[in-house]
């Protein structure tokens, strides 16, 4: 007698990720993941050019977007942003450390709002190009003292450790001398300095002294270079609006809708900072055996770039000009096309940087595949992935409740949060997220 077969149905992955042709922010975050620039792997001549490529397109756009606006704001924003990085720069590698990396590009970026806002009092500033600076100030003011108290309090950012602590290697003065082999893994970088040494000895010995000082000297200027372009890019609607001398019309409905998504936009991110800082204030920098996932890291993932993605977008509805400068002009489209990269650069950039570095860690720490052999990770394993595939990675499908945004609890505690305990851990995985 023959027994009857039935078919098992398939199981439907929730995860966005092995969905293949489907597109998402998690895969984006997934294959930004596999192919992330490090020091360990790229060579150093790889980050070097990066840095000079960087640099050249900044100029050359910005000297091109003021003389299409006839003034000189794009390329007082650039110089005053590279500036203020790579003094940053310099300073790292004379302590070792770049854990002040926030807190400079904070207090230079509070300082290009207000060159801006200097800029548009000649001969007086409108009441939209007030509006725009004052909220930007308020926000940076805000950033600054978050991040700054943040680092100083815990004393590292890790997301910034591998630019000047990690890389054992070889120095390349090793290349500097025909007695020496010009061998082994470092053998192209090796080559690379040795051409510089020919042609440029000044900017090879600044190298070798930087190689003595810090173990990943491109990867650092390169991550303060990059630091540099971001601030550029993102108070685009900011230097547009500054350019734009026709900038005359009183406020109107689009104007106030710009307002309320930067005020949404500021809470969200404000409130997200304070529950986190909240739930780790207890516990010393990676003494924190549980993540977070009430209050508004139950919504997102990520809340507070949720908040500022959306306060920048908020922005730079402002900077547009009010409604009636909504016009298929030529002039007009090629203004909303510039404010327009304010916020699709504060969402590019964050995915692929910060974002993509939490979610990293994350999975390094709740989620090693390694770890599921050992007592009591299963569990916390399990929850982990659960968590991830029923959080959003950043934008939500529905608005933050009241709850959402009042929900504040320690780490140490229990309730709303829902948590996994990993006190008993020995192997490194207790560490907190932030």
């Amino acid at each position: 007698m023959s027994k009857r077969r039935t078919k098992t149905p398939e199981r439907k992955s929730n995860n966005p990720t092995k969905a293949g042709s489907k597109f998402s922010i998690e895969s984006l975050v997934k294959d930004a993941q596999q192919n992330e620039l490090r020091p360990n792997v790229t060579p150093d001549h790889h980050f070097l050019f990066l840095c000079l490529a960087q640099t050249l397109f900044v100029y050359c756009v910005s000297v091109g977007l003021d003389h299409y606006h006839q003034n000189h704001h794009f390329l007082n924003a650039a110089l005053i942003s590279f500036s203020v990085h790579w003094c940053g720069f310099a300073v790292s590698c004379f302590i070792g450390s770049c854990k002040y990396f926030d807190i400079t590009e904070d207090a230079g970026l509070l300082y290009m709002f207000y060159s801006s806002y200097v800029a548009s009092c000649s001969p007086a500033p409108t009441l939209r190009q007030q509006l725009v600076h004052g909220c930007a100030a308020l926000w940076g003011v805000r950033l600054l003292a978050f991040v700054g108290g943040r680092v100083l309090v815990r004393g590292r950012d890790f997301r910034f450790d591998k630019c000047t602590l990690l890389l054992p290697r070889s120095p390349p003065v090793d290349s500097l001398s025909p007695f020496f082999k010009l061998s082994g893994p470092h053998t192209v970088d090796h080559c690379f300095v040795f051409l510089v040494v020919l042609f440029c000895c000044p900017v090879a010995l600044v190298y070798c002294f930087l190689c003595a000082v810090i173990q990943a000297p491109a990867y650092n200027l390169f991550a303060w270079t990059t630091g540099g372009t971001w601030c550029w890019a993102n108070g685009f609607c900011l230097w547009v609006l500054t350019s734009n001398a026709q900038d005359k019309k009183d406020l109107d409905v689009l104007d106030y809708i710009g307002v309320f998504f930067f005020v949404v936009g500021l809470s969200i991110e404000t409130m997200a900072d304070l529950q986190k800082y909240n739930f780790n204030k207890n516990h010393v920098s990676g003494s924190n055996a549980k993540w977070i996932s009430g209050g508004l890291w139950g919504w997102s993932r990520h809340p507070n770039y949720v908040g500022e993605i959306t306060l920048w977008f908020g922005l730079s509805l402002i900077c547009l000009g009010g409604v009636s400068s909504i016009s298929r002009q030529n002039k007009n489209i090629v203004r909303m096309g510039l404010v327009l990269v304010t916020p699709i650069w504060s969402m590019f950039f964050l995915i692929f940087t910060s974002l993509m570095l939490l979610e990293k860690s994350g999975d390094e720490k709740f989620g090693r595949k390694g770890e599921r052999k050992k007592t009591g990770y299963k569990k916390a394993i399990r929850q982990w992935n659960l968590y991830k595939q029923r959080t959003p990675i950043l934008f939500p499908t529905r608005l933050p409740t009241v709850g959402d945004l009042c929900c504040f609890q320690d780490g140490g505690g229990s309730g709303e949060y829902n948590m996994i305990d990993l006190t008993n851990d020995s192997s490194g995985l207790s560490s907190s997220l932030e």
